[in-house]
């Protein structure tokens, strides 16, 4: 009788213990869970407070956490914002994947050229400048300061004279007679120049940006294109004057001439520096600006891969949210 009540003593003890340990079990699983959660939650918020477009505003007792950046959505298939008196980046969205350039090449073009030849000089407009398909501006034979030639094609973005660019500088780097030879050689000094910058992901073909066939001429970065606004602005910032106008009008050999920027918010960026737009079907829209956001305080912005009205509204997204970071870290009033 006593070895039977034991025995049901056992079993009741055995069941008490089993669930006792499946109980331990499950709050032990609940715990690990709830820890797990909470140990990413403190990484995330680290993170997100660790961003440099994140800044940090202190009201009494209370720590206001600001990210004008956070959830930012734009068209383009990459862009970067760069504060260039801290060298900062305080936005990018794939900006080391190489994607074409199109017109933005000019940039490269025009700075290239101008190390090469006077300003004061002038060059005629040959019978291959003018085969440059795509945007043109100039007539055969005309003669063109070179500085003027320059202006127009950047604020144009005419092909046709980024060859004639191309066709003059590149004079001073072969031999060759050839229009042709003279155009190749200064795209060789254009990535030659490239490469000394630092500009791993960009490549040009021709002096346009103008896509061969269905394969891009150009190919960069934003981060690249960002480093390569940023080096001619420190070199000669004149070069750039130009794109900041809403059109040009001058007279050449007794004709007059009215061209209008291809950026077509260039007025409503207010301190603008420089600017460069670029569209193809295969680069799709592409622009780059650089500002001044307050108190000689220069921001770049490049997007690419936009599309042909996208491009502008992306630029002043982030335009707006560069603002407002500055005026949360007290850099602007």
């Amino acid at each position: 009788m006593n070895s039977k009540k034991e025995k049901t003593s056992l079993n009741k003890w055995k069941q008490i213990t089993r669930n006792s340990i499946d109980y331990f079990e499950e709050d032990l699983l609940s715990f690990s869970v709830f820890s797990t959660v909470i140990l990413l939650i403190v990484i995330f918020g680290y993170l997100n407070v660790a961003e440099p477009n994140t800044s940090l505003k202190e009201k009494g007792d209370v720590l206001t956490i600001i990210q004008p950046f956070y959830g930012t959505s734009i068209i383009g298939k990459s862009a970067v914002v760069k504060d260039v008196t801290t060298g900062n980046i305080l936005y990018a969205k794939n900006e080391d994947v190489p994607l074409p350039l199109a017109s933005i090449t000019k940039i490269m073009t025009a700075y290239v050229s101008s190390k090469l030849l006077d300003d004061t000089n002038s060059t005629n407009i040959t019978e291959y400048a003018l085969m440059a398909e795509g945007e043109y501006a100039f007539e055969l034979g005309d003669s063109w300061p070179i500085k003027t030639l320059r202006d127009v094609t950047l604020l144009k973005s005419a092909n046709d004279g980024a060859r004639a660019l191309s066709i003059e500088a590149g004079k001073y780097l072969t031999s060759s007679n050839e229009d042709s030879s003279k155009s190749s050689a200064f795209v060789d000094k254009m990535n030659q120049v490239s490469r000394e910058l630092g500009l791993t992901n960009t490549n040009f073909k021709n002096p346009s940006g103008l896509d061969i066939g269905f394969d891009p001429s150009a190919v960069g970065s934003a981060k690249d294109i960002a480093d390569m606004f940023e080096r001619v602005l420190l070199d000669d910032r004149e070069i750039l004057e130009a794109t900041t106008k809403k059109e040009l009008r001058m007279v050449i050999e007794g004709d007059d001439y009215r061209y209008i920027n291809t950026n077509k918010i260039v007025g409503e960026i207010p301190n603008l520096i420089a600017s460069k737009t670029g569209y193809t079907n295969t680069a799709g829209g592409n622009l780059a600006v650089v500002y001044d956001s307050g108190l000689n305080h220069p921001v770049i912005i490049v997007v690419l891969g936009s599309t042909r009205d996208g491009r502008f509204k992306d630029v002043i997204h982030l335009i707006n949210a560069t603002q407002l970071f500055f005026s949360q870290e007290g850099i602007i009033e």
